[in-house]
């Protein structure tokens, strides 16, 4: 029986990707794409476990591509970008009254407090985990692990929704059904056939 429901946020709960990103910023600063998220993905990376801040990921952009830090928007060009899925609060909103809910996202700390400041409060969920804080990031099994235990849940119990195809790969290897995301009606298919309701 399911007890637990674990949504992603990037992709699922809002709709930025940080490709989106790269491709405002190389097309309005005149930058080569490619160069730009081979150098940004590695500190994204170092970023999503918390061990680098934005400044000191702007500060290596910005000397790399020779720009200044402001230009290169990280707040501002998010805010820009970025919308909601409504269709999947709801949906979250009207599942919290039957199943425990967690939000498990892969986040650096300027993300995640634009978010929670934006549209995180409208979503109803029991437990927030946060790639950034917990200094691990999807999809390493002791990260499923970490959100199981935290939500005294067994993985047979648990479903995880994510938009990137590792990630639910990740979850699935040690047991827990997963979907990827890919638009709110085939969500709410594949949570039916899951026997899930609302």
């Amino acid at each position: 029986m399911i007890k637990l429901i674990i949504f992603d946020v990037g992709g699922v709960i809002d709709t930025f990707d940080e490709s989106e990103y790269t491709n405002y910023i190389t097309r309005k600063l005149g930058l080569n794409s490619r160069k730009f998220a081979l150098t940004l993905i590695p500190l994204l990376n170092k970023m999503e476990i918390g061990e680098l801040d934005i400044p000191q990921a702007e500060k290596i952009l910005a000397r790399k591509f020779n720009v200044s830090q402001y230009k290169l928007e990280w707040n501002s060009a998010f805010i820009k970008l970025n919308s909601v899925n409504t269709d999947v609060i709801e949906l979250i909103n009207k599942l919290s009254k039957n199943y425990k809910i967690a939000i498990l996202t892969n986040v650096s700390k300027s993300r995640h407090l634009e978010k929670m400041k934006r549209y995180m409060h409208e979503v109803k969920y029991d437990a927030l985990f946060t790639s950034c804080y917990l200094k691990m990031r999807k999809p390493e099994h002791r990260i499923y692990r970490y959100v199981l235990k935290k939500m005294k849940v067994n993985p047979a119990e648990a479903i995880f929704i994510d938009n990137l195809k590792i990630n639910t790969e990740g979850a699935v290897e040690i047991g827990i059904k997963s979907i990827q995301f890919k638009n709110y009606k085939g969500l709410v298919k594949r949570l039916k056939k899951l026997g899930i309701s609302w």
